[in-house]
């Protein structure tokens, strides 16, 4: 289950890379974004719904559940009923995956007076600890990460499976949906960020998926 899908493109990730055997429900509160989804990542095993985490009921059990750069942008007082419905959500070895920016990237972007979405909450290990309480789980995970600034990012697992056990699949997950990559792929992407050709594959990029949602448009509009 993925809260916050915007573009699709998290969900089509983690349906090719990472998870190639799950069925995947990407759900967000836009029905302008998963319009957009459809058009752009659609796949066989990722359905795209739209639906607000904190009211819906989404129905059915996962067991993994995850906020790509979303739980910040749930407000305060709606994330008591959105735990109620997570609870109902996992099951027994269920994990929630949650990628967010600390409280120091939110204090800068404070600082700059630009960055911050309309709703755009401080989470910290309380907040998760929290969350890890109502779902009847614990923290297994929460770990800073530098993206584009130090220690801007903070990555958390909230697991309800305890104790100790053989290693499983199961136990190698991504966090934000990008597994590592090889020593050629390494390559290639140093090779392109020195030789400035990452801007033209970005804008490559850019033109096809505007072909797309044009074409999708014509559709619709057919």
């Amino acid at each position: 289950l993925l809260i916050g899908c915007g573009s699709g493109k998290d969900a089509h990730v983690l349906a090719e890379r990472v998870a190639p055997k799950a069925r995947i429900l990407a759900v967000d509160i836009s029905g302008n974004n998963v319009r957009m989804a459809n058009a752009l990542f659609a796949h066989p095993r990722v359905t795209f719904q739209q639906a607000d985490a904190t009211e819906a009921a989404l129905g059915g059990t996962w067991q993994y559940v995850i906020f790509p750069d979303v739980y910040e942008h749930i407000p305060i007082e709606r994330r008591p009923a959105l735990h109620v419905h997570l609870a109902s959500y996992l099951t027994e070895d269920g994990r929630i995956l949650l990628t967010c920016p600390t409280t120091w990237h939110q204090d800068a972007l404070r600082a700059a007076g630009s960055g911050l979405q309309i709703v755009d909450e401080d989470v910290n290990l309380g907040d998760v600890s929290q969350l890890a309480i109502d779902v009847k789980g614990f923290v297994s995970l929460f770990r800073t990460v530098s993206i584009w600034h130090s220690n801007d990012y903070f990555h958390a697992i909230v697991d309800r499976r305890g104790g100790t056990s053989a290693l499983s699949a199961g136990d190698h997950v991504f966090i934000k949906a990008h597994a590592p990559q090889g020593w050629l792929r390494g390559a290639m992407n140093a090779a392109l960020t020195r030789t400035r050709l990452r801007a033209v594959a970005h804008r490559l990029r850019r033109m096809h998926y505007t072909r797309k949602l044009k074409r999708a448009q014509v559709r619709l509009e057919e």
